[in-house]
């Protein structure tokens, strides 16, 4: 609770916790596994249980904001291994900036595939538009009947031949 975490001075972190190295290598991979889960970008802080009477690990909780003074547990757990608190918010900054690159980066992509596909279909249709007159010329020179019925038809509802061309 509150209380014990931030107040109560028998509170105690083990930093770094009392773990076997199998038992550290498996909760990195776990760690690693739970972020990718939750589609994670930046930091987080992945907290495990830890049976005592199997050893058997359990994902608690994926915390995407953890606490991020100087007392919190996130900074502390960086610090003891190896990054302090100010290269810690540097390594954030720069992967806040690589993430706004990416993101600006598959933004025009994506207009330059929509543009893409806009250019395909206009392409396509004046395409369309070419065979059409070609089927209407033929059918005027080899069938005129058909040709007149046709137009007959297309006045009947209201179409131009532009429009049907």
């Amino acid at each position: 609770d509150y209380e014990a975490k931030y107040l109560d001075s028998g509170s105690k972190a083990l930093i770094p916790a009392p773990l076997t190295d199998e038992q550290v290598r498996r909760i990195q991979e776990l760690s690693l596994a739970a972020f990718r889960a939750v589609e994670g970008a930046g930091m987080a802080r992945v907290d495990f249980l830890l049976s005592r009477d199997s050893d058997d690990l359990f994902v608690n909780e994926v915390n995407t904001i953890p606490g991020f003074t100087t007392i919190s547990m996130y900074p502390q757990l960086w610090d003891a291994s190896g990054l302090p608190y100010a290269a810690l918010v540097d390594r954030l900054v720069a992967l806040a900036i690589e993430r706004h690159a990416e993101k600006q980066r598959l933004r025009l992509e994506l207009a330059a595939m929509r543009q893409s596909c806009r250019d395909m279909s206009a392409a396509y249709n004046a395409n369309a538009a070419k065979v059409n007159r070609n089927i209407f010329d033929t059918l005027k020179a080899e069938a005129p009947e058909d040709y007149e019925a046709l137009m007959d038809d297309f006045k009947k509802r209201k179409l131009d031949f532009k429009e049907a061309a």
